[in-house]
């Protein structure tokens, strides 16, 4: 590909992602933080896609292997996955499971059309046609630059945060988060000043980063590691659900055995016991 296209097709990336993935200067080109995060999941969605291109060219009894299509909060579900994901494929080798990102505002309506199998959201809640199984809690943290003037506690009243300015997640990503969030800040007089929105957590950070504001986060949001920005614990403690989202009446065999996986490793007792 010759370099304008290449230009023209990382721009587009960019407004996408709504960050910017490269210093362009004198010297050359080089990756901002969130290019360098962006780098990190692209390596690893490449890897599965190869890995997808090999199942599929063995014959398996005769069929192609079933992709099993997951929408989910990466780093909320990052301590479990790898062993999640192990346990699934040691029992299913020839199954490929392909995570998706691209879209997280339609989570009810792809799950509903078969597009996405299983969906990862924060405070699941059932709506008709879908099931959720909670899975585990994660505290909610507010992200903030490193020179922002509370940074030097290790936990921030949140009342503190009354003034400040924020990116919020799109208000149609995930209702719950952000009944969850409102009512918190209500109960201290005050509502998030929204000056922005995301529908990523790397998009959030690279604002937070870039324009001296605030998000709300789940404290998972640590394993990003994203450069300029700190994450710090909300004080009283807010605790939110992470869930999976799945159709009600699933016919899949394959998706059943997933979900059953997923279940096992879940934080409640009483989801584990369904998925026995």
């Amino acid at each position: 590909m010759s370099q304008p296209p290449l230009s023209v097709q990382i721009r587009k990336l960019e407004k996408s992602l709504g960050v910017q993935l490269f210093v362009r200067g004198s010297r050359g080109v080089s990756l901002t933080a969130a290019g360098q995060a962006f780098l990190i999941e692209a390596r690893a969605l490449l890897g599965q896609a190869d890995r997808i291109k090999e199942a599929y060219r063995k014959d398996v009894k005769g069929s192609l292997p079933v992709g099993i299509r997951i929408l989910g909060l990466a780093t909320a579900m990052r301590p479990k996955w790898p062993s999640i994901l192990q346990q699934f494929r040691d029992a299913n080798p020839d199954v490929a499971v392909r995570m998706c990102d691209e879209d997280p505002t339609t989570v009810e309506s792809r799950l509903v059309s078969n597009e996405i199998d299983v969906a990862f959201v924060c405070e699941p809640r059932t709506r008709p046609g879908l099931l959720c199984d909670k899975l585990v809690q994660w505290r909610v943290c507010v992200a903030m630059p490193q020179s922002h003037r509370l940074v030097s506690m290790q936990e921030v009243p949140l009342i503190e945060l009354r003034r400040e300015d924020f990116v919020l997640f799109c208000h149609d990503l995930n209702v719950g988060w952000r009944d969850l969030v409102e009512s918190a800040c209500q109960k201290f007089g005050f509502r998030p000043r929204r000056v922005a929105e995301a529908h990523h957590l790397i998009s959030a950070l690279n604002i937070v980063s870039s324009q001296n504001v605030c998000a709300f986060v789940l404290e998972s949001a640590k394993f990003a590691q994203f450069e300029g920005v700190q994450i710090r614990a909300l004080t009283p403690p807010l605790i939110t659900d992470v869930g999976m989202l799945y159709r009600e009446g699933e016919t899949s065999q394959v998706v059943k055995k997933f979900i059953q996986v997923v279940r096992a490793h879940s934080d409640f007792p009483e989801v584990r016991a369904a998925g026995r």
